[in-house]
């Protein structure tokens, strides 16, 4: 039987007050530094860091007194925060586990579709140049009979275009965009604009670059570690839960 998790925490107080003697050192200090208005000579910088001194250190007692009045509330955070956290851990490892499994049919999916989706326009294309063929075959006939040449016909592929049958991976739960990330392979042979290596610059690339990337990556996905030396781009499916 699944028991509910309890955790005892720090007492906190309820209430907080700025005593009435640390306001009054600092609307004295107050009316001390407003007459300074300038520091002319050695007796005005004496005066003049004197006060400094005096402002900083009845505004670090206040800043103690704070830390000392918010440590309960930290340690608190901290303890809530960790419970929470075990308690997820279960569902954040199945969650990442899920979505590695769900990311690799998807990216199947995603390079079946495109593969078929070459092969559909490779063969209009060769059917295409087949009908270009047998019209030049055709028209030389006819030159070499002395026949007036042929009406122009539009030139159409000859097969039917068919529907594709491998479908981008869809589901009411979640929605599947494709990403464009990197990983760092050889730090060495990193180019120098992106060095001391600084994952900022690398991303900055991927946006302002994002389109041919893709288009890059989707032709040829080999070419994802030679696009800077050191670093693999590709193209991942990442499945998110929907909102």
């Amino acid at each position: 039987m699944t028991k509910a998790i309890a955790v005892k925490l720090p007492d906190v107080t309820s209430e907080i007050a700025i005593s009435e003697k640390w306001l009054a050192v600092r609307d004295a200090l107050l009316v001390k530094t407003a007459e300074v208005t300038e520091v002319a000579g050695q007796e005005d910088f004496e005066k003049a860091t004197e006060l400094q001194n005096q402002v900083t250190k009845t505004s670090n007692k206040l800043e103690n007194i704070r830390k000392d009045i918010a440590k309960p509330f930290a340690d608190a955070q901290k303890i809530i925060k960790k419970v929470a956290d075990d308690a997820r851990e279960p569902l954040e490892k199945e969650k990442k586990r899920l979505k590695d499994l769900n990311g690799e049919y998807a990216d199947q999916q995603r390079m079946e579709a495109v593969a078929e989706r070459r092969r559909i326009e490779q063969e209009e294309r060769e059917a295409a140049e087949r009908q270009l063929a047998e019209q030049r075959k055709e028209q030389e006939a006819r030159d070499a009979l002395g026949m007036d040449a042929a009406p122009e016909k539009p030139i159409e592929p000859v097969i039917p275009n068919p529907e594709p049958t491998v479908m981008a991976a869809k589901s009411d739960y979640a929605a599947v965009p494709v990403v464009l990330e990197w990983d760092l392979l050889d730090e060495s042979k990193v180019p120098s604009a992106f060095l001391s290596f600084d994952a900022r610059k690398v991303n900055e690339y991927k946006r302002e670059w994002n389109i041919d990337l893709r288009k890059k990556l989707e032709d040829d996905p080999a070419s994802g570690s030679t696009i800077i030396p050191g670093i693999l781009f590709r193209l991942r499916s990442d499945v998110r839960g929907a909102r």
